[in-house]
C-alpha cells in the first residue's frame, strides 16, 4: 500500500516473555465533530478513530490525539505481522462513517446531527499489538482481553 507501519499504539499491558505476538497495522485519524441537536448545546470536539488496516473495523476515542510508541521493542518476541488490506483512503471513509453514531443516523439525525471531518492528511499507520497468553489473547492499547476461539483461530491462520 501507500504507507508502512512506523511504532505502535500506547502500551497499556506489557507483554512478558513466551507470549506469542499479533502485530495488526491500524490507521490512527484525528477527527473534528460538530454536533448539534433539539435538546444539546452546539459543541465543537476534538476526537481520535482507530481504523484496523487489515479488516477495516474501527473504534472511536475520546481523546484528542494518540501518538504512536517508538520505544517498544517487539522484535524479540516471537511475532506475527499481518498485512494492510485496507488503503488510507478507504480506512478515512470507515473513520467518517462510524464517527456517527445510530442516533445521529436516518430520521433521527433531526434529534442529533453530528458533522464529522476527518483529517486525512495527519493520519498515521501504526501496530497494535495482541499477544496471545494461555487461552485469551490481550490488547494492549485498551487492556482487554479476548476469550474467542474464532478471534484467535482468525489471528493466528
Amino acid at each position: 500500500m501507500d504507507m508502512q507501519p512506523c511504532g505502535c499504539l500506547p502500551l497499556k499491558v506489557y507483554p512478558e516473555e513466551g507470549d506469542k505476538l499479533v502485530l495488526c497495522p491500524s490507521y490512527i485519524f484525528p477527527i473534528e465533530v460538530f454536533e448539534r441537536g433539539i435538546l444539546t448545546r452546539l459543541r465543537y470536539l476534538y476526537q481520535t478513530v482507530l481504523v484496523n488496516a487489515y479488516d477495516g473495523r474501527s473504534e472511536l476515542i475520546d481523546l484528542i490525539s494518540v501518538e504512536p510508541d517508538a520505544v517498544f521493542d517487539f522484535s524479540s518476541f516471537a511475532a506475527e505481522r499481518l498485512e494492510t488490506k485496507i488503503t488510507r483512503y478507504a480506512a478515512a471513509e470507515c473513520a467518517k462513517y462510524d464517527a456517527v453514531p445510530k442516533q445521529s443516523k436516518g430520521w433521527r439525525s433531526v434529534i442529533l446531527n453530528r458533522n464529522v471531518a476527518v483529517c486525512d492528511d495527519r493520519a498515521k499507520l501504526v501496530w497494535r499489538i495482541y499477544f496471545a497468553r494461555g487461552s485469551e489473547m490481550v490488547d494492549t492499547f485498551t487492556g482487554e482481553s479476548i476469550r474467542s476461539a474464532g478471534l484467535l483461530g482468525m489471528l493466528f491462520s
